[in-house]
């Protein structure tokens, strides 16, 4: 595919100078910059020796999938195979090489066919696609793998760092059916309910079927738009307070940090640094109710208490209050205390402790007559 730069024209020339001016890049040949912008259709309705862009687009696939998984494995983030696998199939997909090719302008670059360019193939996204491929093998072959590699990397980092924290543009087919298998042990059936618009601008209106639930009708431009569009309105609906999340796009070990690599000093990052998942999510509002309930038990337990100590409180002053109404109580008689000691003298020697009657202020007693005894008592006594 070598050749001279005079085998493109003079007009032709300016613009490819000014893509590779725009794009940062410079080409030694412009004929395979040329052939790689170069459709199909163009090439059938040109006269003379042209080429298309395919296989240039077959090389600069497989060089931008090895490029993509060099980058990702070399790394300093912790990711299992498939996870680096789903990463890959997201950053290498046709809606990312649109993206890229939307934003480095190559559809104003592009040489199309008449028809192609009335059917509007200036801005479809599989071209588009296919072009920036065969871009990047283009400059493989032109400049070589180093410089090619750079290219790689300065057009689709950003498009990897989204992809690794989970801000990408989901395949929701994808989810929906790993959700239906997990949750319900069915797969989701599309169907193509309406078409609409001439043949090459069709319009297509599909509903997905799941477990007797009809969600949709998801629209689109194209068959496999409208029923990644159906998914979506399906996943919405059945997963309305959780947050969409892809699970094949984990965080796995003890480095857990979001991004391709961590800010540098003076760089605004506004992106978030730190994810909970859901589980952690539902145990923290597990954890905040019952302390909710803990505090409402303890507030009850103190009400509780309260009420008590005002029920003793009322106790006690009716109690009170039913002493004063029936008056001062009389004081029973009680017997005054022995005296310990005699008054005015020392405790005599060989008496009793007790003292004696005069001393209690009572009276003696006097003593029994003695009786007298006749004689026949004596003589019994004698018996």
């Amino acid at each position: 595919m070598r050749g001279s730069n005079k085998a493109v024209s003079r007009e032709r020339r300016k613009e490819l100078y000014e893509f590779q001016r725009l794009l940062g890049i410079r080409f030694r040949n412009l004929k395979i910059l040329n052939t790689a912008l170069s459709h199909k259709s163009y090439v059938n309705e040109s006269e003379g020796e042209l080429e298309n862009y395919e296989k240039l687009e077959f090389l600069g696939d497989s060089f931008l999938g090895l490029v993509v998984s060099d980058y990702l494995y070399n790394q300093d983030i912790y990711l299992k195979e498939g996870t680096l696998a789903r990463i890959k199939s997201y950053v290498v997909s046709e809606s990312t090489l649109y993206r890229i090719g939307m934003d480095i302008n190559i559809q104003k670059y592009l040489l199309l066919g008449k028809g192609e360019e009335k059917s509007g193939g200036r801005f479809r996204k599989a071209l588009i696609g296919d072009c920036i491929e065969a871009l990047i093998g283009a400059y493989y072959l032109d400049a070589g793998f180093s410089r090619a590699r750079k290219l790689v990397v300065r057009l689709f980092a950003e498009e990897i760092e989204t992809v690794e924290e989970n801000r990408h543009v989901k395949d929701y087919k994808s989810i929906l059916q790993e959700y239906a298998q997990k949750r319900y042990k069915v797969i989701p059936h599309y169907t193509v309910i309406n078409t609409e618009g001439p043949d090459h601008k069709r319009t297509f209106y599909v509903k997905v079927l799941l477990k007797k639930r009809v969600f949709g009708p998801g629209i689109g431009d194209s068959k496999k738009q409208a029923e990644q569009n159906a998914a979506s309105l399906a996943l919405s609906e059945l997963l309305t307070h959780r947050r969409l999340r892809d699970p094949n796009i984990e965080w796995t070990g003890k480095k857990r940090h979001y991004g391709i690599r961590p800010a540098q000093e003076g760089e605004n990052r506004s992106r978030p640094v730190s994810r909970q998942g859901d589980a952690s999510k539902k145990s923290q509002d597990v954890s905040k109710k019952r302390q909710d309930v803990s505090k409402k038990s303890r507030d009850v337990s103190k009400k509780r208490q309260d009420a008590s100590k005002k029920g003793q409180d009322a106790t006690k002053k009716s109690q009170d209050a039913s002493q004063k109404s029936r008056g001062p109580s009389k004081k029973r008689w009680t017997s005054p205390p022995r005296a310990t000691q005699y008054a005015g003298a020392d405790k005599p020697s060989g008496r009793s402790t007790k003292p004696d009657r005069t001393d209690r202020g009572i009276k003696p007693r006097k003593p029994a007559p003695r009786r007298r005894t006749s004689e026949g008592d004596e003589n019994k006594r004698e018996r």
